[in-house]
């Protein structure tokens, strides 16, 4: 089993928008493969509310994102340290990111990618 990049604990298999990720019970961030990545971003399994996706978009406006500020976590898979890249030019969410294993979103991020993903569908 793998520890999570930030508490060092042992990642849960637990799915996610029905795609099988590792999840982190005490500091909820979740570790997926891309394929899966993609697969819960194309998901239309949770529809998130006005209120959610207002939550979001006021928290971009305010530019108060933490992603950029966290710092680099290395791969739970490889141990080597993961690259930080924004999920797109405009999304201010910065993922981490093992090209040869998967992404890591730390607990806010997954929500605000999602809600970001979602618009464009």
């Amino acid at each position: 089993m793998s520890d999570c990049p930030r508490c060092k604990l042992p990642l849960q298999a637990e799915p996610y928008e029905n795609v099988q990720t590792l999840f982190c019970e005490q500091c909820w961030g979740h570790w997926m493969t891309s394929d899966a990545f993609v697969a819960v971003m194309q998901s239309d399994g949770y529809k998130f509310s006005d209120t959610e996706k207002e939550s979001v978009l006021r928290k971009w406006a305010e530019k108060s994102t933490d992603s950029e500020l966290d710092p680099i976590v290395k791969c739970p898979i490889c141990h080597q340290l993961t690259e930080k890249k924004p999920f797109s030019d405009d999304c201010p969410v910065a993922l981490d990111l093992c090209n040869d294993h998967g992404v890591w979103l730390d607990a806010s991020e997954i929500k605000q990618v999602q809600v970001y993903f979602d618009g464009l569908k």
